[in-house]
């Protein structure tokens, strides 16, 4: 594949998922990479976003602010996605508001929204790739708020990150907490 050198855990990512090299490349014909340091707001809900991101290195925390404390919600880190929801779906009523939070200093491709949703729109590959991905987003989400319910912010994240456990405490450590409702 031709200009996608630097960009090895995002197309692994995207090959992982069975989408061609042409396909690949012709979604990522307007990435733009960017570096961010640790602790940089990557982007959130408070403003309009036009781009969708992808983590080539690093890591990044979703999370909401509930009673006046962070909430977080997701861990993204090197081949996955991340995105301000406000942006993304557009503003929905009761939707979550979100801040994406840079937790150590990474690497990452800002891709735009608009072409995003024009690939969709030709070609099938993508459209299918974004379905899936969303649709286990959806997926995880649910088991991690029933998880929430039955057990600690603790056993929670260490259950569903155990293979970054290390990463993500040396990142957020010592300035937030899990929460949960417990």
């Amino acid at each position: 594949m031709k200009q996608l050198s630097g960009m090895e855990h995002i197309v692994a990512s995207l090959k992982k998922r069975n989408m061609s090299d042409s396909s690949i490349e012709e979604s990522l014909l307007y990435a733009t990479p960017r570096h961010y340091a640790k602790r940089e707001i990557l982007t959130s809900t408070a403003a309009n976003d036009p781009n969708f991101y992808f983590i080539e290195q690093g890591v990044t925390r979703s999370y909401s602010i509930i009673d006046g404390h962070e909430v977080t919600s997701w861990f993204s880190m090197e081949g996955d996605i991340t995105f301000s929801s406000r942006s993304f779906y557009g503003v929905r009523e009761g939707y979550e508001t979100k801040t994406v939070q840079v937790l150590e200093p990474s690497l990452i491709y800002a891709l735009p929204i608009a072409w995003l949703e024009e690939l969709y729109t030709r070609n099938l590959e993508v459209a299918n790739w974004s379905r899936c991905l969303h649709q286990e987003a959806h997926i995880g989400s649910v088991h991690r708020l029933i998880s929430l319910l039955y057990h600690s912010a603790f056993y929670f994240y260490f259950r569903y990150y155990s293979n970054t456990r290390s990463r993500i405490l040396r990142a957020v450590a010592p300035s937030t907490s899990p929460s949960s409702p417990k």
